[in-house]
Formats: structure tokens, C-alpha cells, sequence
């Protein structure tokens, strides 16, 4: 239960995490080799 609790809150931050930065290193090199 709690561990599922604790899945979650990970994954939500993750993600807002992702949209404030919207352009982290590791994202950035994805996308740049997405586009490429």
C-alpha cells in the first residue's frame, strides 16, 4: 500500500519535474536524437 503510494508520488513528481525543465540534459539528448 504504501509502497504504491510512494510509486505514485514519484511518478507524478517525475513528471512535473520533466515539465518545469521541459529541456533536461538526458530529455534534451533524447529529443535531439529523436529529431535527428
Amino acid at each position: 500500500m504504501i509502497s504504491s503510494t510512494a510509486w505514485w508520488l514519484g511518478w507524478l513528481l517525475v513528471r512535473f519535474t520533466r515539465r518545469l525543465l521541459g529541456r533536461g540534459p538526458p530529455l534534451c539528448l533524447g529529443r535531439l536524437d529523436s529529431a535527428n
